[in-house]
């Protein structure tokens, strides 16, 4: 309670029970058992059409009827030959890394929005492939290189039974871009469509498998197969949008001093706003 018409809500959860869309499911079932209250009702939540154990259960029945070795000969076919991404850093990159990390948020003109849903719906594209193109170029150039892997999260929950769900479902892919040859910006997009298809294709094996198939050269101071990752999120998955009845409600970012990855970039896509949330490692 910081005044008498103002407090804090505070929601800490661990990555190992729960995951971004698990955020916006509980803060969901908050609004509605805040709703029932307000009106004077016993919160009454309908339980989740599925478990998080037989989530686990059809993993294993995806692995034994090989799904996945399908999809680790199709990672280690797109993944061959790929080398770290070397962007200009301010201090030597450490051994071993700490994970210490910063955050900050940048907001964008609500026209700006406006033009780049305008360019994904001429291309035939979503609006995370038009951002996802934009980082690339940018990446490309601050690197010298023109073979760009960033890391994608899956949402792991293709089975519409696990939406509502609190659980850890994310599983790390990669979405690799050839930008040689003096491409345009659209032609790149349509690269970055088609390669987007083959990678929700081929989401289900655990990531760890992935880099023990692929077999890239490893360093311990770097994250194989990528050191970028790069999500779009709604702001009613997220949490953001937490609506309770009667009150003014807003989001407060709380950095958690800590980077998974040399860069992550979430942006949060509103109604009329798109934000983005920058993590980076500070020991680089």
């Amino acid at each position: 309670k910081l005044a008498e018409q103002e407090h804090v809500l505070s929601l800490n959860y661990h990555h190992i029970v729960t995951d971004g869309w698990s955020g916006g499911v509980i803060s969901r079932d908050i609004t509605e058992a805040y709703r029932q209250l307000r009106a004077g009702l016993t919160p009454e939540l309908p339980a989740p059409a599925a478990t998080y154990a037989e989530h686990v259960e059809r993993q294993r029945e995806q692995r034994a009827s090989g799904q996945w070795e399908s999809e680790l000969d199709f990672w280690q076919e797109r993944l061959a030959g790929l080398e770290a991404l070397e962007l200009p850093a301010d201090r030597v990159r450490p051994a071993e890394p700490t994970r210490n990390g910063e955050t900050f948020t940048v907001s964008f003109p609500s026209g700006l929005l406006g033009q780049a849903r305008s360019l994904a719906q001429e291309q035939g594209a979503s609006l995370y492939m038009v951002v996802a193109a934009a980082l690339k170029v940018v990446l490309a150039r601050y690197s010298g290189q023109d073979d760009i892997a960033i890391g994608v999260p899956m949402l792991g929950r293709t089975d519409p039974e696990l939406e509502d769900v609190v659980g850890l479902f994310i599983n790390m892919t990669v979405l690799r871009s050839d930008l040689s040859g003096g491409i345009t910006f659209a032609e790149l997009i349509e690269r970055i469509a088609d390669n987007n298809l083959d990678v929700y294709d081929n989401q289900d094996v655990p990531f760890d498998h992935v880099v023990d198939r692929v077999q890239p050269a490893r360093d311990a101071g770097r994250n194989p197969l990528f050191q970028i990752a790069v999500q779009l999120l709604g702001e009613t998955t997220t949490g953001d949008a937490l609506q309770l009845d009667g009150l003014e409600t807003e989001s407060i970012l709380v950095s958690g001093g800590r980077s998974r990855f040399d860069l992550s970039f979430s942006f949060i896509e509103g109604a009329d706003r798109l934000r983005l949330i920058v993590e980076y490692a500070t020991d680089l």
